[in-house]
């Protein structure tokens, strides 16, 4: 959303290129993403701004996932509850049981577009296909600690909290324990 322009933007980034870092020796830390390893961006404001699913190859190259993360902008609203739900889905598509299939959830704001949090409740209810797809939502900025918690519980998911902390740790701190 627009409220992401300047800092926010890049310590979101920066915590995002954390997990393309190799070590001094050439070899991916622990955390990073991995061969194999399908990751897909949604990014949104007032509505999806775009989608890309990026497939970490067999070398470990993740020269595709910081190019996507370094053109990532600011602007517009907070759509997050219907963006949301296009990830879940997404990932429904994609679940398999020699996977793990999980959303990262990250806004530094309140919603600003429909559905709201009680509306997103009803939907995830009623769809059986994303039910037990966990939402790990990392709280920031103005986001709603009160709708995060509720939306790890309803998803059984969990809350990372970087409000005045460190973002990338909290990526770290999500990477860890999947």
């Amino acid at each position: 959303s627009g409220s992401m322009g300047g800092e926010r933007l890049d310590a979101l980034k920066a915590a995002l290129l954390s997990l393309t870092e190799t070590g001094a020796d050439g070899t991916a830390a622990l955390l990073t993403f991995q061969p194999r390893e399908t990751i897909r961006f949604v990014e949104f404001a007032s509505g999806i701004k775009s989608e890309k699913d990026l497939v970490v190859g067999e070398d470990g190259n993740l020269a595709d996932v910081s190019s996507y993360v370094n053109d990532l902008s600011a602007l517009g609203g907070t759509a997050l509850y219907g963006t949301l739900q296009h990830a879940l889905e997404l990932a429904a598509q994609t679940r398999a049981d020699d996977n793990v299939t999980s959303v990262v959830l990250f806004s530094d704001g309140e919603n600003t577009d429909a559905p709201g949090i009680d509306g997103f409740a009803q939907w995830y209810e009623a769809n059986e296909a994303v039910q037990g797809i966990p939402v790990y939502a990392i709280l920031f900025g103005e986001a709603s600690a009160d709708e995060m918690g509720r939306l790890a519980e309803l998803t059984g998911g969990r809350v990372f909290d970087a409000v005045g902390g460190d973002l990338t740790a909290a990526f770290k701190e999500i990477r860890g324990y999947l």
